[in-house]
């Protein structure tokens, strides 16, 4: 996702909201977007996968999991961002821990945001 030559990038994961809603909130948290917006965001995947609903909870159940493993709520995501804060200080300390360092996160802004020269006023 840090070069341009790779889009358009396709994330997904079986639910379409765990996996690929922790990358892209961790994406947005790369380009500054501010963590309400992020939850914000993260919770339209509920309404977003409400016509799947009913298959999603068939395949949480038959993993033994609970329905709710279904949702999509906001305070999930916060509870994620809460504890990559407890342990790893930030988010981009986090990303750091993991090899995305501040070059690969600058890239990745830069391709997820205009600059300042190609917008209209």
């Amino acid at each position: 996702m840090s070069v341009p030559e790779n889009y358009p990038v396709l994330v997904h994961c079986t639910q379409g909201k765990d996996r690929t809603g922790i990358v892209i909130a961790l994406a947005l948290s790369c380009a500054n977007i501010p963590l309400e917006q992020i939850l914000l965001d993260f919770s339209r995947s509920q309404k977003g996968l409400a016509s799947q609903r009913d298959t999603m909870v068939k395949e949480m159940a038959k993993a033994g999991l609970d329905p709710s493993f279904s949702d999509a709520p906001e305070n999930v995501m916060r509870d994620t961002f809460g504890y990559i804060v407890d342990k790893y200080g930030s988010v981009e300390e986090y990303l750091e821990t993991k090899g995305f360092t501040k070059v690969w996160r600058e890239r990745l802004k830069a391709c997820l945001t205009a600059s300042d020269e190609g917008r209209q006023e």
